[in-house]
């Protein structure tokens, strides 16, 4: 038997046709999220919206401050700053005392609205809305005042340094301070009204409301797309009659290896589903018989196909190719437990100790391949891991005479059909007729491969 079977296939089924375009494959992720951005832009728009006009209402609702600001500098002679008068200046300015005679003098117990005819309200506003500060560790003072009006926050500052500048010429006036102007302060600039409220600056605050809304919005996109992707239950997947295509064209996959010797490498195989890209998600590594042999084939190529890349292993062994022993409980919850909605995701999925490969068992209670291949939940998980992982690898028993086959060929796999390699070509009939079963199943692209099972598998975790 020559090395390449030109065996033909049956007409390839369609792939699961979803009732709105589904979400993309991880290799278009990039361009699968900009079309769902730009389907959702006026979503967007509308969050930024909302936003800005939530912040404009909510500005209106803040009263404005105006802030007035007099200078005065210390004249110490010197071009060192003296701490020490610094401070025994600005403790005077902010007193009870003077701030007392601001009130008095600019009448602030009816000018202010929330004094209410009371000096003392009064006064405690003005100290509230008061800041006397050094400016950038110079000799300057800053007499800042903040108030509802431009006029009255710069008649208090001003007033602020005005009475503070009469209170020093009087104390220097006086016979044993007379010509001694050493520490003196004075006059540098009057408090002018502002023309726009210092806070809060409306279009600020409308802007950063309009941001807040943008990126609630793109939020809320990026969560329906990631939900798309990994629910396609709630992205509206049929799970209805797989319809069929027209314009079906045979092809096959070569034989890999020799059915006679060795058999062939997992190097070659591994070569040839990488070389299929995106065709080769979904990869079903199956036999002429459930045994061994399928199993090893299938754990050495997720294996192997993990170095470099996200792979996840799915059983469908019942008990006849070692499978059992990927998980160190034999009872872990699997991928009849997630049929049958009795586990989640994240139940199902263990990771192996000795790779990067994810694992998912058979799972638990019902075990007949007949059922777990005819759910219809079976297409949508699947369709969910392609859309998780670079490459999903199930390993199978014969699928050939199993009911609702036809419904796992329709989503497109690669199929890797394990034969075993001898000497006299024997096995070639049992090769040949997996392969029609599988064909008229409507796998299209199935790879014979002669694999032989090695003396110990590689299935401890």
């Amino acid at each position: 038997m020559s090395d390449r079977l030109p065996l033909p296939l049956a007409a390839p089924g369609s792939l699961l046709q979803p009732s709105h375009p589904p979400a993309p494959a991880r290799g278009e992720d990039g361009r699968g999220l900009w079309r769902y951005l730009r389907r959702g832009r006026l979503a967007v728009v509308a969050s930024a919206v909302a936003g800005a006009l939530l912040a404009a209402g909510v500005v209106n609702l803040v009263p404005p401050r105006y802030v007035a600001t007099a200078r005065l500098v210390l004249e110490t002679g010197s071009t060192q700053l003296d701490r020490g008068q610094l401070a025994s200046r600005l403790q005077v300015m902010g007193s009870r005392d003077l701030a007392r005679q601001v009130v008095r003098e600019q009448r602030l117990a009816t000018r202010l609205p929330d004094a209410a005819g009371s000096e003392e309200a009064a006064l405690e506003a003005v100290l509230a809305g008061l800041n006397i500060r050094p400016v950038d560790g110079s000799q300057m003072i800053a007499i800042n005042y903040a108030a509802a009006g431009p006029r009255l926050a710069a008649d208090v500052a001003n007033a602020f340094a005005d009475i503070y500048l009469r209170r020093q010429q009087a104390s220097l006036e006086t016979p044993a301070s007379r010509g001694d102007s050493a520490g003196r302060v004075r006059l540098m600039s009057r408090a002018d009204p502002e023309t726009a409220p210092r806070y809060p600056r409306r279009s600020h605050i409308i802007l950063a409301g309009g941001l807040l809304g943008l990126l609630a919005g793109l939020a809320a996109v990026l969560a329906g797309w990631r939900r798309r992707r990994l629910e396609p239950e709630a992205a509206g997947w049929s799970a209805g009659e797989v319809p069929c295509c027209d314009g079906r064209r045979e092809r096959h996959l070569p034989w890999i290896g020799s059915p006679r010797g060795q058999g062939a490498g997992m190097g070659d195989i591994v070569r040839a589903v990488e070389a299929r890209g995106d065709r080769a998600r979904l990869v079903v590594v199956t036999g002429i018989a459930a045994d061994e042999a399928v199993g090893a084939c299938a754990v050495r190529l997720a294996r192997e196909l993990a170095g470099d890349s996200r792979v996840a292993l799915v059983s469908l062994d019942a008990g006849h190719m070692g499978l059992e022993r990927l998980t160190a409980d034999p009872r872990a919850p699997g991928l009849a437990d997630l049929l049958f909605g009795v586990a989640s995701f994240s139940e199902v999925v263990h990771r192996e100790a000795g790779s990067r490969c994810h694992i998912i068992p058979i799972g638990r209670g019902l075990r007949d391949l007949d059922a777990i291949v005819s759910a219809d939940r079976l297409v949508l998980i699947l369709g969910t891991l392609a859309q998780t992982y670079d490459h999903v690898v199930i390993a199978a028993p014969p699928l050939g005479g199993v009911a609702g086959t036809e419904r796992l060929a329709a989503l497109g796999p690669t199929v890797v059909l394990v034969t075993p390699p001898d000497e006299d070509g024997g096995g070639a009939t049992d090769a040949v007729e997996a392969f029609d079963a599988l064909a008229a199943r409507g796998f299209d692209a199935i790879a014979p491969v002669a694999f032989a099972a090695p003396l110990r598998l590689p299935l401890a975790a």
